[in-house]
């Protein structure tokens, strides 16, 4: 399969089983923008294997090439949800072996009203918020720092 790239965005913008579908009779390649995508040796490189970041390759001596000045983008810092369903919480606690904790911290609760209050709010809420008082009033007991809280709260978003 061959690629037409634009090298300046590194879009795939078509794709052909013949290298004739990119020639210059359909394609301006003025200014080197429009790649076919070749290795130098002129097989052809396969889209899996190839990661379409733009400037990544360079046309040089009518192949691509990796270009040497490429520098990765950084990936952005996953997001921290507001909330997520109790049975996600439930689930990252679990895989982060820390649910039998949790319970054992409500349990020692010491005023047998909030000990109750909490054990209900855990067992039957929809939902856990980030900014939960009772996940506030816990976590220094289960030695949770903030960072390690948005981490469940982050892995327990991604379950399904």
């Amino acid at each position: 399969m061959f690629y037409l790239i634009d090298n300046a965005t590194g879009t795939a913008l078509a794709q052909s089983r013949k290298p004739a579908t990119f020639s210059a009779d359909h394609i301006d390649f003025a200014g080197e923008r429009w790649l076919c995508f070749t290795n130098a040796n002129a097989s052809v490189i396969e889209a899996a294997a190839v990661d379409f970041a733009p400037g990544k390759y360079k046309l040089e001596n009518g192949a691509l090439v990796l270009n040497a000045a490429y520098v990765p983008p950084t990936p952005p810092a996953p997001v921290v949800p507001e909330q997520v369903a109790m049975w996600q919480a439930r689930d990252a606690m679990i895989d982060a072996d820390l649910l039998d904790d949790v319970e054992a911290a409500m349990a020692a609760i010491p005023d047998a009203k909030a000990r109750k209050k909490a054990q209900q709010k855990f067992e039957y809420s929809n939902n856990m918020r980030r900014d939960d008082p009772l996940l506030k009033m816990l976590a220094p007991s289960l030695g949770l720092s903030e960072a390690q809280i948005d981490a469940l709260f982050i892995a327990a978003a991604k379950k399904v």
